[in-house]
């Protein structure tokens, strides 16, 4: 209907075990070959600023985000095995939605 198939909708896959020195250019790069890539984004130490090992792709088809799925889970990049699954959404807990902090006495 209105030009879109059923299955042309967004996935976001979970990729672990990503190399520390790889960034989101040669990450997109990695997916692309199994379709349209909408976003990535490398999971960032706030302190450090270096990758945490871990990040997020979009892919614009749940069919191409199933096959990159497929395709990459265990693939050997610069020394380490992807770590391909589906994102989960995760619900906002209590303790997250506020940080107070308390003083030990």
């Amino acid at each position: 209907m209105y030009g879109l198939e059923q299955s042309e909708k967004i996935m976001k896959l979970y990729v672990g075990n990503i190399p520390y020195e790889i960034n989101e250019g040669e990450l997109r790069s990695v997916f692309q070959e199994f379709g349209k890539v909408s976003t990535v984004k490398i999971v960032m130490d706030r302190d450090s600023r270096r990758s945490k090992g871990y990040g997020f792709i979009e892919m614009e088809s749940e069919q191409e985000a199933l096959a990159a799925l497929s395709g990459l889970e265990g693939k050997e990049i610069q020394g380490r095995k992807l770590k391909v699954s589906k994102a989960q959404v995760q619900e906002p807990s209590a303790h997250r939605k506020s940080k107070n902090y308390r003083m030990h006495q």
